[in-house]
């Protein structure tokens, strides 16, 4: 998936797992009534000091500011196993 940010940048993605339903404030677009839609998986260990404990949230003023952005368009680039042909909206 490809989404494209307010300003054109485009945040590579792939589908890591699909929103649970039943979580509370969570909507078809994502979590927190959809104010929350992309969500990524990261290496513990670089990711977090010494394996464990919190981090900033990506989009935060320490944490990849740039991405405090609005979301203006998502595109199914297809299956990242097979090469498929994509066609897009314009």
């Amino acid at each position: 998936m490809d989404f494209y940010q307010k300003d054109g940048s485009v945040l590579k993605c792939i589908i890591g797992d699909i929103k649970n339903q039943d979580d509370a404030g969570c909507n078809k677009w994502g979590h927190m009534n959809g104010e929350c839609i992309i969500e990524f998986v990261v290496n513990g260990s670089t990711w977090y000091h010494n394996g464990s404990g919190s981090h900033s949230n990506p989009g935060t003023a320490s944490c990849h500011p740039e991405w405090n952005q609005e979301l203006t368009k998502a595109v199914n680039r297809g299956n990242y196993w097979r090469s498929e042909p994509v066609t897009e909206d314009k």
